[in-house]
């Protein structure tokens, strides 16, 4: 019976981009750890980029009747 060897050779092949290319994991790396931390202190902080209500919110210039 033949073995399937698909997810051994996934992790090679991951293995060897990230040894040719170890700067770029490290930038993306560093980018999704700065992500989840700016995520973290919005969420410990409780303020939330939503309006409160619709009245904070610009609707824009009025209609101009004719």
């Amino acid at each position: 019976m033949a073995r399937n060897v698909t997810v051994p050779s996934i992790g090679v092949r991951i293995g060897e981009f990230v040894a040719r290319h170890p700067r770029l994991v490290v930038a993306i790396a560093a980018t999704i750890l700065l992500l989840a931390a700016q995520d973290g202190a919005l969420a410990a902080d409780g303020t939330l980029v939503e309006p409160a209500d619709d009245a904070s919110a610009d609707p824009g210039p009025e209609p101009i009747d004719d």
